[in-house]
């Protein structure tokens, strides 16, 4: 089902809260940094993510040729969450979708401080009109520090594995890398099962999708 270019897209998103050194050498491993601009190498081809402020809310917002999307954000000291998600997908030549998800409570996406060892679950519904819904389970853990290369150079992260289990037989373990004062500068992602995961391997030919970081550049907030 085309709803399920969400919840593929879902948890490749980077940047956001606040960095610097103090954090970096304190090892505080924020999955998204305010003050970075990330450039991304991936299957959709170049893309770039950072955080904007709309009215009042914050999201993070990614840009490539072939898609855009935007995941609105809560955040609290124990956790990083999402309330909402836009996304507008160009594949093919001529065809594009274009769909937003809603969810009654946020979305766990990372409990606060990422350290190794801490475990987590989330389970709740999504929804995609007044009578439109699916059941979804999370179980995400931190597996420890791990040296990673990517296009932007060698990097000691944190290693966070999610699994994502939606009530339309669908299923995707998203593995990330966290740097201190960067981000996410990894994504991978494994898609199993029907609904838009079945639609990416059989059109597409992605049962695999990943993000690695090739660039920052730094932003000066107003």
């Amino acid at each position: 089902m085309d709803r399920k270019i969400i919840l593929i897209i879902l948890f490749t998103a980077s940047i956001f809260f606040a960095g610097g050194k103090d954090n970096a050498e304190k090892n505080i491993y924020n999955p998204y940094v305010k003050t970075t601009k990330l450039i991304f190498e991936s299957n959709f081809g170049e893309v770039f993510s950072q955080i904007i402020n709309e009215n009042g809310k914050q999201y993070i917002k990614v840009d490539g040729d072939d898609f855009k999307y935007y995941q609105q954000l809560v955040v609290t000291d124990s956790s990083i969450s999402i309330l909402d998600t836009y996304s507008k997908f160009k594949y093919l030549l001529f065809f594009t979708k274009e769909m937003k998800i809603f969810y009654k409570e946020p979305v766990v996406r990372f409990p606060l401080p990422l350290v190794k060892g801490k475990t987590w679950t989330w389970s709740g519904y999504e929804y995609f009109g007044d009578d439109d819904s699916s059941t979804v389970a999370i179980e995400g853990r931190v597996a420890g520090e791990e040296k990673i290369k990517v296009p932007a150079g060698e990097f000691t992260a944190i290693k966070v594995i999610t699994e994502l289990v939606t009530g339309m037989d669908s299923k995707n373990t998203i593995t990330e890398w966290i740097v201190p004062d960067i981000g996410i500068i990894k994504t991978h992602i494994t898609i199993e099962g029907g609904g838009f995961t079945g639609f990416l391997r059989t059109i597409l030919g992605y049962s695999e999708i990943s993000f690695e970081l090739k660039g920052v550049e730094k932003l000066v907030l107003k």
